[in-house]
């Protein structure tokens, strides 16, 4: 069974005095996730613009040299 199917079943259970207390505090759990996620998402906002603003301090060609160096022999590295 899963736990929104439980969770229900304890609801229809309940006497009808604590129905308004669950309510509640269901309300509350769903406004701190909402708001975690509000403030999750501006972080994230705040960065990626950082991020973005940041890229003007590279100039292009930054990658233009892609080679890569030798590489020495097994031998030469563990005499």
């Amino acid at each position: 069974m899963s736990s929104r199917k439980q969770l229900i079943q304890e609801i229809e259970t309940l006497p009808e005095q604590f129905i308004d207390e669950i309510l509640e505090h269901l309300k509350f759990i769903k406004s701190n996730y909402l708001a975690k996620q509000q403030e999750s998402l501006q972080l994230r906002r705040g960065f990626d613009e950082v991020w973005w603003n940041n890229l003007s301090q590279f100039t292009p060609d930054f990658l233009s040299d892609r080679n890569q160096p030798e590489l020495s022999d097994r031998e030469e590295l563990f005499p």
